[in-house]
């Protein structure tokens, strides 16, 4: 398996990440609320989730370090890849399993082919849980007054960053990958796999 992670850096336009020096900094689900920076892998740097290495965006104050889905065209190194591999969440899960599914559209170089893109909630309780693969999960977020660990009927909640692949038609070439316009959902990483 090769692997390429993809540079999101121009496509990033919110901050879900926020030190607990300060943890007014950023907002991931439009109530202040964000992952502690502090229990996430190092800034700009190739980090291994669920067996994949995917390029990790910057934590730093007042950056962004997540793309919010509004309809983007992520352009990629032209080639033939089996799978797509996606880290990120919903902030606020629509469906009873405590997630967000929308179509994202593969273009290739002579046809366009859309595929399902999974992301269960940043928050779930554990009966939700169930089904998704988790990235990492952190022991509390912060919310604009300081680290808060959470608990819903009894059952502890942990913020999560999840893991998605999407299968790719590997005998066609990929150029662009169509995002939906979905603001629930967020990507923080992405990485193209080649058998």
């Amino acid at each position: 398996m090769q692997h390429y992670p993809l540079d999101l850096s121009r496509y990033l336009n919110n901050d879900g990440i926020s030190f607990e020096a300060d943890v007014e900094d950023g907002d991931f689900d439009g109530l202040g609320n964000t992952y502690p920076a502090e229990k996430l892998p190092a800034s700009t740097q190739l980090t291994t989730l669920c067996g994949t290495p995917m390029l990790f965006p910057d934590k730093c104050d007042g950056a962004f370090n997540n793309v919010v889905l509004e309809a983007q065209q992520i352009v990629v190194s032209s080639g033939n890849y089996s799978t797509l591999a996606v880290i990120g969440a919903a902030d606020s899960g629509r469906y009873a399993d405590g997630g967000y599914q929308d179509l994202i559209v593969f273009s290739y170089r002579d046809a366009e082919e859309s595929a399902t893109l999974r992301l269960k909630d940043w928050i779930c309780i554990e009966e939700q849980r169930r089904g998704g693969r988790e990235a990492l999960r952190c022991p509390y977020m912060h919310s604009p007054t300081g680290r808060c660990a959470l608990s819903e009927r009894g059952y502890e909640t942990y913020p999560t960053l999840w893991y998605e692949e999407i299968e790719i038609d590997e005998s066609k070439t990929l150029e662009r990958i169509h995002l939906p316009d979905n603001p629930c959902v967020h990507i923080f990483s992405m990485t193209l796999i080649a058998r």
